[in-house]
C-alpha cells in the first residue's frame, strides 16, 4: 500500500526550535528526486515528492524547522507564513504516521 502523508493533517505543537529526528525504526531511500520511507512499525511506505523531500533532507542534518524553514525559502517563492504553515503540515503528518519525532 502507497500511502502519502496528507498535507491537510496539521500539528499544533511544532514550534521553531522545534528539532525533528527521523525515527530509528525508519527507513527510506530516494529515487528520481522522491524519497520513499517505509515505516517498519507500521509496515507502510510512503512517498514524498518536491517540496516534501526536500523537507526530509533537511531534517537529516538536524535542523530546526526555523532553520528548515530558512534553507526552503531561499528555494522557493512563496511567503513565509505560506512556507511555515506547509512546512508544520508535512512534519505534523510524519509525526502521526511515527516516521519522526520531535524534540
Amino acid at each position: 500500500m502507497n500511502r502519502q502523508p496528507d498535507p491537510k493533517k496539521e500539528s499544533t505543537n511544532l514550534a521553531p526550535g522545534s528539532m525533528v529526528k527521523i525515527n530509528a525504526d525508519t527507513l527510506h531511500v530516494e529515487l528520481d528526486g522522491e524519497i520513499v520511507i517505509l515505516g517498519l512499525e507500521t509496515e507502510q511506505y510512503y512517498g514524498l515528492s518536491a517540496v516534501g523531500a526536500q523537507i526530509w533532507r533537511l531534517i537529516q542534518h538536524d535542523m530546526t524547522l526555523e532553520e528548515v524553514q530558512q534553507a526552503l525559502q531561499e528555494e522557493y517563492d512563496v511567503p513565509p507564513a505560506v512556507l511555515w504553515q506547509d512546512l508544520v503540515q508535512i512534519v505534523g503528518t510524519l509525526v502521526e504516521e511515527r516516521l519522526v519525532s520531535v524534540d
